[in-house]
């Protein structure tokens, strides 16, 4: 029987038409395609994300187009800067200086006050936050700057403090300064990690 006779006395859309045909044709003459769900549900994600990255491209990139959108996709960082991959700092973190503007600040703000718990909450953040604006000032470039302040009710009891933190020695270092009056304890740690 040949498949010239099958076709021309079945129709096409009949039980018999899938049972005469030839694996890997369709009735249209094409290849016949099958997909998995999972590989469909694939295909609609790409197809989403394609309909969106013009979009997205858009507000990112403004003035980019085409090739130079793939050629600067690869240089801007996390921040919305441009890597420069400097691995030294131009201005070192100077330790000594931080240490006389940690004690400027706590010299200002705690000489003649009376420890209050609920003036003190407020205080303490008011202190790092004037420390790390001045040290701001002195543009270690490159560096970020996490300040620690411990503001503490002085009652003839001792005061023990820890901090441990991972960082690479060559570039990175930190500062801390403490003050002392009748009524209160006043510690505050400052660290400057570099960014590469």
């Amino acid at each position: 029987m040949s498949l010239q006779g099958a076709s021309s006395t079945s129709t096409a859309t009949g039980p018999r038409a899938s049972s005469l045909a030839i694996p890997g044709l369709s009735m249209a003459g094409g290849p016949r395609v099958t997909m998995s769900p999972a590989k469909r549900q694939w295909e609609r994600l790409q197809q989403a994300l394609l309909a969106r990255k013009d979009r997205l491209s858009q507000w990112v990139l403004p003035r980019a187009t085409g090739m130079q959108r793939a050629s600067l996709a690869p240089t801007i960082g996390l921040a919305g800067q441009l890597t420069t991959y400097q691995l030294e700092p131009e201005t070192r973190f100077d330790c000594d200086r931080v240490r006389v503007i940690i004690q400027e600040v706590f010299v200002d703000n705690l000489e003649r006050v009376q420890y209050d718990e609920l003036a003190f909450k407020r205080l303490g953040v008011q202190i790092g936050e004037e420390v790390r604006s001045r040290i701001k000032r002195l543009n270690f470039d490159r560096y970020r700057l996490v300040c620690y302040v411990q503001l503490v009710q002085r009652r003839n009891q001792g005061f023990y403090s820890r901090a441990r933190f991972l960082w690479d020695s060559e570039r990175d270092d930190c500062a801390s300064g403490y003050f002392e009056t009748a009524h209160v304890f006043a510690s505050c740690l400052v660290l400057g990690v570099y960014k590469e």
